[in-house]
């Protein structure tokens, strides 16, 4: 009996998703905390390659219309950065509830898109120039940044074979030269400082992961495992940002801001749109939180807004509440000289002939933020919600005390330094921001007042509700929550009784926000470094790198240690600081060091699981070459310099020595990737017994890294500073896993896998950095983002054993779409071709099995290309042959199955789509014979009536507002059935009881004696609740407070499953 349970189980899920599966249905740069938090997880991958390990919390899981959308809370491993504010779930937390795009600015352009005629701003008929207070000059002679040309129309001058040449620079210098003395205007200002450096987007949605950026053609690329098209374009997509402060009160000044990216859509290849953005969901920035008054808003972040289906049907709807700004502030100071080569200057820095130490004091910098939280996720065809309840939260916030450094005592002493501050002084307390702020002193703000007016907010609980608003799950969220400390996770409760409890290394004791204590990458260390006025010699900055060490047991404050599990269960973590045997210097080329260094950030070294019971499940990390090996595996991705020399020109050809120093690291971190730490070699050692002593044995992996695909040089105009600009990142070719072999607790070698990729070195994007300094010399470094997917070619797994080894092979290959062609790329997803399996080697030849794979474009008819114009490229034809020899040109070949499925065209509720409408099949050289026909679909694309080729037909009728099956008929078309029942049986679903819907049900089997009806009910957002039998018999499904089945009983009451679920005390 239980093995039918859960074969109906299964029949009702299989039918869910009938409509996707084409098979017989068998019926079944800066960003707020959160925003940084979520990010992470598109731009550092979670694997053994970094030392990061995946620790993640399930919350909610829900699938409607076949896009499943999984609510859960994901832990940042890699350690707590001291100017790292909490997200609203807790210092390294962060909570997965759909998705979001960030983005890093690039080049000189705040946005893509460019600005360059007054009717374009908004609703400005006045010259721009005077309407945004930026003219410095006066006439046409003004400079306006704003009117930068953006890069989508700047690419232009890379969009050619000779774009990285001497002479493709030397006229983009010459262009600039020329608007800057020609006397600007709309047209001319453009070439001033065109952007010629793509923004990154980054993204993490739904189980997407990956980056996009304009290319050289103006179009979009993508880089990700996933095809997904994105949907941005100008003017359709911007929207001004803010509304404006007002015309009135003291010292105000009425300007507007100009347009920016609103929304983004992201199309996969289901057909499935993902809107992104919009005026509620997108997050802002001013980059100069003490400059806000000329400084451009800049959208930094985009939400995940609502999901439709490839019927046009909205899936999932996302809101979120805007109320407080927040800030982000960290420590910055800087100092370049220039001195005449010829002269031997004595290296002493000295701030400026007076030695006014005042002006050239550390100060705290940072960004205005306009976060979004989520508020709330509707499904509309189902009619439930989940709801997220936030407030305020009471932890550490930045202080004018966290650094003495830090001179927020004087940003308001003058009546132009307050206009400075207008968009954070006249946000008052309304949705609309523009509000005097009633706290303000005389019409002044105060210090406190512009620090007290910044918070942030904590996720309290979230909510589960069904169609009639009745609760079915909660999750409550608690914290340590008070000024002197940061925001962490204390536990997380579902239903009042399951309990998760989190507990940390020696979190009371991480410093404040803004704290020197910080190493190379900002990681505690203990040490707060000193600076005062005789600090700007020499010596302190050649010994000042020192000062930034990483301490190997403060930069583990903060981090994770327990989790308690609901059954009593523990997982224990124990990190430790990486470590690194080669290290890359300024030019990016990798060095060995003569000993293993450390650097900031975690690694995971041990993992200890406890069930309860008194066993325990032990894996230990090791992070060097092999078991007896006494390195570290580890390369060090990042030269952290402080104090460098290079060459600059004032504009002629008279050559200056430029020193430059920074308390920061002067040389950018450049890879897209991420990463500062790499391992080439990684090995997991399991101990599993009662008192974790029984060594099981280990696994040790090897991954492709910066010694096989180094970054490419940059080819700087001034070779002497090419340091200081970005390289061609290869880094998208490391981090795959290579080689996997399994040892036992003897050292034996008992399995092996070896992998292949390849990837395609045409698909790249072209940039230009760099300085426009005027005059003939100039200071430009190409270079090119690589966007090209590393694919899996080739698999190798190797059995060993006393009798001898066996091993199985496998071969991939692919196809691009639309096809690269030229030296223009013009974008393409990449689709499997063929997948190769050997199975048996006779007399020196290879035999196996060859899989092709064709899909809607791979055809011309016009069904086929509506299906690829809509993003709808299932594999719709596959063929199985026996081959010999080499897969790619084979001694012989036999065909042994063919099957393709064919589409029709059906009228949506929006549009007109693409559905399964026959799938054929032929073995061997025979014909073609039709298998299923797929007669009738709903105008949500429910699949309504189906056959088996010589069988008879058989209907599904869809309830719970077309959420879920109600009733499978078989004998029976869905013409010959009376609407009036189907209506009664639906509506029931929808707006009735279950005992409504039961009597409906019941009505609809005795209307049809002739066909066999099978029913369903359920309870919305936890399952099926009955499932009644052609017969009538019924049997009754029951669940716990989690959601978990307990029992199922038969129509008499008599119990035919139980599960018990204990905990432990």
């Amino acid at each position: 009996m239980k093995k039918k349970i859960c074969f109906m189980l299964l029949f009702i899920n299989c039918m869910a998703y009938s409509q996707l599966t084409y098979k017989e249905p068998l019926v079944e740069s800066i960003h707020s905390p959160n925003a940084t938090e979520l990010g992470k997880y598109g731009d550092i991958p979670v694997s053994f390659y970094t030392g990061e390990t995946n620790i993640s919390i399930p919350i909610y899981q829900i699938n409607e219309g076949g896009i499943p959308l999984d609510i859960n809370m994901q832990y940042n491993s890699s350690g707590v950065l001291v100017n790292s504010v909490p997200g609203w779930v807790g210092q390294n937390w962060s909570l997965n509830a759909g998705g979001i795009i960030t983005r890093s600015v690039k080049g000189f352009r705040a946005d893509e898109f460019d600005i360059t005629k007054g009717e374009n701003l908004n609703t400005v008929t006045e010259n721009y120039a005077i309407h945004f207070n930026w003219l410095t000059g006066t006439g046409s002679q003004g400079y306006w940044p704003w009117a930068i040309q953006g890069y989508k129309n700047a690419s232009n001058v890379l969009n050619n074979t000779i774009w990285d040449s001497a002479s493709n620079l030397s006229t983009i210098n010459s262009n600039s030269n020329y608007a800057a003395t020609s006397g600007q205007n709309g047209e001319s200002a453009k070439l001033l400082y065109p952007d010629l450096e793509p923004d990154i987007f980054t993204f993490n949605f739904m189980g997407h992961t990956g980056k996009f950026f304009l290319g050289q053609d103006g179009q979009w690329k993508v880089q990700s495992s996933s095809n997904l098209k994105v949907i941005c374009s100008f003017p359709n997509d911007l929207i001004m940002p803010l509304s404006t402060p007002p015309n009135s009160g003291t010292g105000a000044t009425y300007h507007e801001f100009p347009r920016i990216i609103n929304t983004i859509t992201l199309l996969d290849e289901d057909g499935n749109k993902f809107y992104f953005g919009g005026p509620g969901a997108t997050e802002l920035t001013f980059p100069n939180f003490v400059n806000q008054h000329d400084t451009p808003v800049v959208s930094s972040a985009w939400y995940l807004a609502y999901v439709t289906d490839k019927f046009g049907n909205i899936i999932y709807r996302f809101d979120y509440e805007r109320q407080y700004y927040a800030a982000h502030f960290y420590l910055n100071y800087g100092v370049i000289n220039g001195f005449p080569e010829s002269e031997n200057y004595s290296p002493t820095i000295s701030p400026d002939n007076t030695n006014n130490c005042d002006s050239r004091t550390i100060k705290g910098v940072g960004q205005l933020i306009l976060p979004v939280y989520l508020k709330k996720i509707t499904m509309p065809r189902s009619g439930s919600i989940i709801e997220f309840n936030s407030s305020i939260s009471n932890a550490m916030k930045f202080k004018q005390d966290d650094n003495p450094l830090f001179p927020l005592n004087s940003l308001y002493n003058t009546t132009n330094d307050m206009l400075n501050f207008e968009p954070l002084y006249f946000s008052g307390r309304l949705s609309d921001f523009t509000t005097l702020n009633p706290e303000a002193n005389n019409g002044y703000p105060s210090n406190d007042v512009a620090l007290s007016s910044l918070k942030w907010k904590k996720l309290d609980n979230i909510v589960v509700k069904d169609k009639s608003s009745s609760q079915v799950y909660n999750f409550t969220f608690d914290y340590e929550n008070q000024p002197d400390r940061r925001l962490f996770l204390k536990s997380m409760v579902l239903n009042t009784d399951k309990k998760y409890s989190f507990e940390y290394y020696y979190n009371n004791l991480l410093p404040n926000f803004m704290s020197s204590a910080i190493d190379h990458l900002g990681y505690y260390n203990g040490h707060r470094f000193n600076f005062t006025c005789s600090s700007y010699a020499y010596t302190f900055w050649r010994n000042y790198k020192t000062e930034r060490e990483t301490h190997p047991d403060y930069v583990k404050y903060g981090s994770l240690t327990k989790i308690t599990y609901p059954t009593g269960g523990v997982s224990e973590f124990e990190f430790e600081p990486h470590t690194y045997s080669k290290a890359i210097d300024k030019n990016g080329t990798l060095l060995s060091v003569a000993s293993d260094g450390i650097i900031g950030g975690l690694r995971i070294k041990k993992i200890t699981n406890k069930d309860g019971k008194g066993n325990s499940y032990i894996k230990e990390y090791l992070y060097k070459n092999d078991i007896s090996a006494t390195r570290s595996s580890g390369n060090l991705l990042f030269s952290p310099t402080y104090f460098v020399e290079g060459i600059h020109y004032n504009g002629t050809s008279a050559a200056e020595v430029c020193k430059e120093i920074n308390i920061n690291p002067t040389i950018r971190l450049t890879n897209l990737s991420g990463n500062t730490i790499e391992y080439e070699t990684v090995i997991e050692k399991e101990t599993n017994s009662v008192n974790a002593t029984n060594s099981i044995g280990y696994t040790i992996y090897k991954y492709s890294n910066y010694s096989q695909f180094p970054d490419l040089p940059a080819n700087c105009s001034i070779p002497d500073n090419k340091f200081k600009y970005p390289r061609t990142d290869k880094g998208i070719e490391r981090g795959k896993l290579l080689e996997k072999s399994i040892y036992d607790n003897t050292n034996i070698l008992k399995a092996k896998n070896t992998y292949l990729y390849q990837a395609n070195q045409n698909l790249k994007v072209n940039a230009i950095a760099g300085k426009y300094r005027g005059g003939s010399v100039y200071e430009l470094s190409p270079y090119q983002i690589f966007y090209t997917d590393k694919y899996l070619t080739d698999e190798k797994e190797e059995i060993f054993s006393s009798s001898g080894s066996t091993s199985k092979i496998k071969k991939h290959t692919y196809k691009r779409y639309p096809d690269v062609s030229g030296t223009i790329i013009n974008g393409g997803d990449l689709y499997k071709n063929t997948d190769y399996e050997l199975y048996n080697v006779s007399g020196g030849i290879a035999s196996g099995i060859l899989t092709t794979y064709k899909y809607p474009f791979d055809y011309t008819d016009a069904i086929n290309t509506n299906m690829y114009n809509n993003r709808i490229i299932p594999s719709i034809y596959e063929k199985n042959e026996l081959i010999t020899g080499d897969p790619s040109e084979p001694n012989d070949s036999t065909i042994l199955s063919e099957q393709q499925t064919v589409y029709t065209e059906i009228s949506g509720w929006y549009d007109i789509i693409q559905v399964p409408q026959s799938v054929l099949y032929k073995k061997g050289n025979s014909s073609f014979e039709t298998k299923f026909r797929y007669l009738k679909y709903s105008y949500d694309g429910n699949l309504q009536e189906y056959k088996i080729e010589n069988g008879a037909p058989n209907c599904i009728i869809w309830g719970y507002n077309e959420t879920k099956p109600i009733a499978k008929i078989e004998n029976a078309t869905y013409a010959s059935i009376t609407l009036s029942l189907i209506t009664a049986a639906q509506t029931a679903s929808n707006t009735g009881t279950e005992a409504d819907l039961l009597i409906a049900l019941t009505n609809l089997r005795n209307a049809l004696p002739s066909a066999m009806v099978t029913t369903y009910t359920y309870i919305p957002l936890v399952g099926v609740s009955t499932i009644t039998d052609s017969k009538g018999d019924k049997n009754t499904y029951a669940y716990d407070s989690s959601g978990r089945l307990r029992f199922v009983k038969d129509a008499q009451g008599n119990l035919l499953s139980e599960n018990q679920y204990h905990y432990k005390n």
